[in-house]
């Protein structure tokens, strides 16, 4: 995948993180939920060119060294999966998932946030590769 596409993925799935938590009041939650529903596929597509580093980090030898990175990335994969869930099932009218939605989304958006944040130099670096 070329640097520039990673770019562009990457900036989307942090629009799509924007436009979920502005989206997330209000009398009409439909455009919520299908932006919710299409930014499943960005963020897959975030994960996939960093699948090699997904596995060495949950290997027993890239655990003890990448652990605060990988215990950020699991907050953020458990709480944004969880949070899909209860929104699609929240959607269909059991509302008995509103509340976890609701705490999980926040929780996503704050990992989003510091994940974010603490691979900003990783972008920078993508950045200024892809602009020489």
């Amino acid at each position: 995948m070329s640097r520039l596409v990673r770019i562009v993925i990457d900036v989307g799935v942090a629009g799509f993180f924007v436009a979920l938590f502005l989206t997330r009041e209000g009398p009409n939650y439909t455009p919520h939920s299908v932006i919710g529903l299409v930014a499943v596929a960005p963020i897959l597509l975030h994960l996939w060119p960093n699948r090699r580093w997904i596995a060495k980090a949950w290997s027993r030898d890239g655990w003890a060294r990448k652990l605060d990175m990988s215990r950020l990335n699991l907050v953020l994969a458990a709480s944004t999966t969880i949070c899909t869930f209860t929104g699609v099932t929240s959607w269909a009218g059991f509302s008995a998932t509103d509340v976890p939605h609701t705490i999980t989304g926040f929780v996503a958006t704050g990992a989003a946030v510091v994940h974010g944040f603490r691979n900003r130099s990783r972008f920078r670096s993508l950045l200024v590769r892809t602009a020489r």
